[in-house]
């Protein structure tokens, strides 16, 4: 629970005499601490929607509370993860460099593979939008939140059991279609 429990919109949970938050709210280098622990590899499951392959249509109005709270936490969520990759692969290549010009260092290449969904969640969540009981929908109206939002606020609240199994269905297919790579990359033989 206090994975979930993210800032503003879910309560710390109290384990023993602490209290916990969302890792990733104050974790701005998430491959940090693997790579300090001696990783050579990290499988990264990502959160990041698919690629668009087609450009939004352009807002034709000011995005509303709901809609930059959604990005605010897509930003949080995606965003940090994305720069540590990318810093990862600027130490990789600096690692790279010093090895072909025999310069010692203890630093060492970290290899990694990242898997995406292949679905947005927030359409998901927009599928999914009714699951919620009738007085939280009536909250999140409030807050200017309708199935149909551009938020992806739904996405990050919704804990309803078809939306969650759906999710983890997403997964496990994800999963399966990249299983090939997984498997090459963990170097793992195929039965």
């Amino acid at each position: 629970m206090a994975s979930a429990a993210i800032p503003l919109l879910f309560p710390s949970v109290r384990i023993h005499q602490h209290y916990y938050g969302d890792g990733s709210v104050n974790q701005l280098a998430p491959l940090s601490a693997p790579i300090h622990l001696g990783a050579d590899k990290i499988l990264i499951v990502g959160v990041d929607d698919p690629r668009p392959t087609e450009l939004k249509p352009r807002q034709l109005h000011h995005p509303d509370l709901a809609t930059v709270a959604g990005h605010l936490l897509d930003t949080v969520f995606t965003d940090t993860l994305n720069s540590d990759l990318e810093r990862m692969k600027r130490v990789n290549k600096t690692v790279e460099v010093l090895q072909q010009h025999n310069i010692a260092t203890e630093l060492k290449p970290v290899q990694s593979l990242l898997i995406n969904p292949s679905q947005n969640f927030n359409q998901l969540a927009s599928e999914n939008f009714l699951c919620f009981p009738l007085a939280i929908r009536t909250l999140l109206r409030m807050v200017g939140i309708s199935q149909h939002s551009d938020s992806s606020l739904v996405s990050y609240l919704l804990f309803e059991q078809k939306y969650t199994r759906r999710l983890i269905d997403l997964g496990y297919q994800d999963g399966i279609h990249q299983l090939d790579a997984i498997m090459q990359f963990l170097a793992v033989a195929k039965e």
